[in-house]
């Protein structure tokens, strides 16, 4: 079976998989970006690897895009800590995850190359890694078949299955099982994630460890200096944080928070729209411009001194998960369109969180709910409700925010996991 799963694998899908990569790339910007990366990938990679030679031991760690890569950062920061003369190569599917991957950490970042046979064999002879990490779901078979016929120790973390994928991945599980049994260790982020995993793959070695996001939150909610111009700025207990707004989330709250600003002088908003299009931004201006209620762009904001505002307008990418530091209650995202974007980034600051209906999406936002660490809202009336209710009962405010930060907490420490493992497969080859 495993014979003929490879030969159509490779004969046949990976074939018609450049073939729509080709063409697609003619439409989609992001993908011919991905095929524009990949030129002359081997060269460059040769060219990378020259300094590193005798660099021992070696790791390979392969991420599909930006959120998979925040799930990473803890352990290539913690592999570096550990050992700092070690090899770290880091490769990505997707332009997000390598066009936004500076890390210091990194010794060479690069793109993935397409999986066929030779490309994995020329990988595999050119990086000689020890120990190969994929992180979540971005699996490709070559590489893995290549990895274990070198004896390289395969590990995958993150795992997780949603019950909907679940139905998917058992009715495949004669395609599933003999490419995820090739891992020598499957990491999974929950109790339901094992027992769903096992029903597909009896014979994988399965763990439960946690999200490594939850070691990065943390870790990211205590980096001040990229908001050190903002911190003399806004008063926590006086600051509200509308993070990764889209135009729906905005149609629902913007007019409860024109009415708290107007009746409060004293309160500052910050929002930080999903899209930081210069359309966007204007569109969220005249809101409050037509309100009478100040506001100005971070752009503005940092470029020369500016008299009292009311409302910041946040148009810069990679600052939100630090912003939130700047507030004691925070909207995320999403949860009034395609869904809630990263709960967890407000929660380890302590911040009381809020969102809209659509947040099934996330199993975090499921669980702060459930534990009374958030609260949801579904209507323009219910923000309103919810400000009065947190600000005239601040004691209210400081449980939700407190309860959201110990899930948090409770939950770290799957990243130490990984590094005990990878370093337990360097001590035995």
């Amino acid at each position: 079976m495993s014979f003929f799963l490879r030969w159509v694998y490779s004969l046949i899908f990976i074939p018609l998989f450049a073939t729509f990569m080709r063409l697609a790339g003619i439409f989609n910007v992001k993908i011919a970006k991905g095929l524009k990366g990949r030129k002359n990938l081997f060269t460059h990679l040769r060219s990378f690897l020259k300094p590193f030679q005798h660099r021992s031991p070696r790791i390979w760690i392969h991420i599909s895009s930006l959120g998979e890569y925040e799930q990473a950062r803890p352990v290539i920061r913690a592999l570096k800590d550990h050992n700092p003369d070690l090899l770290l190569v880091i490769t990505f599917f997707s332009p997000s995850g390598f066009q936004n991957a500076h890390d210091e950490n990194a010794d060479i970042v690069t793109y993935l190359p397409l999986d066929s046979r030779s490309n994995a064999r020329q990988f595999f002879d050119l990086v000689r890694p020890d120990v190969a990490l994929i992180v979540r779901h971005d699996i490709w078979p070559n590489f893995l078949w290549h990895a274990k016929e070198r004896g390289v120790s395969l590990l995958l973390i993150d795992a997780s299955i949603s019950p909907h994928r679940f139905k998917t991945y058992y009715r495949l599980r004669f395609l599933v099982r003999p490419i995820i049994s090739l891992f020598d260790q499957v990491m999974v982020v929950s109790e339901q994630d094992g027992k769903r995993l096992e029903h597909i793959v009896e014979s994988a070695s399965i763990r439960v460890i946690g999200d490594t996001r939850y070691d990065q939150v943390y870790f990211r909610a205590h980096e001040k200096a990229k908001i050190e111009d903002l911190t003399g700025i806004f008063s926590p207990e006086q600051t509200i944080v509308l993070g990764s707004t889209w135009p729906s989330d905005e149609r629902v709250l913007l007019p409860p928070t024109i009415k708290l600003l107007s009746e409060n002088p004293t309160k500052k908003v910050i929002i930080a729209p999903h899209e930081v299009t210069r359309e966007h931004i204007e569109q969220i201006q005249k809101s409050f411009n037509d309100n009478n209620i100040k506001n100005i762009t971070l752009s503005n904001l940092l470029d020369r001194k500016v008299g009292n505002f009311s409302v910041l307008v946040v148009d810069k990418i990679g600052l939100l998960a630090n912003i939130y530091g700047l507030s004691d209650l925070a909207f995320v995202g999403g949860s009034f369109g395609p869904g809630v974007h990263n709960v967890l980034e407000p929660a380890a600051h302590g911040c009381g969180v809020f969102f809209g209906p659509r947040h099934i999406n996330s199993p975090e936002a499921m669980q702060l709910v459930r534990q009374s660490a958030a609260k949801v809202v579904h209507t323009s009336e219910d923000v309103e409700q919810l400000y009065q209710e947190f600000y005239t009962q601040k004691d209210v405010l400081h449980q939700v925010g407190q309860a959201a930060q110990t899930m948090v907490l409770d939950k770290m420490g799957a990243t130490m996991e990984v590094v005990d493992y990878i370093k337990t497969c360097v001590s035995k080859q």
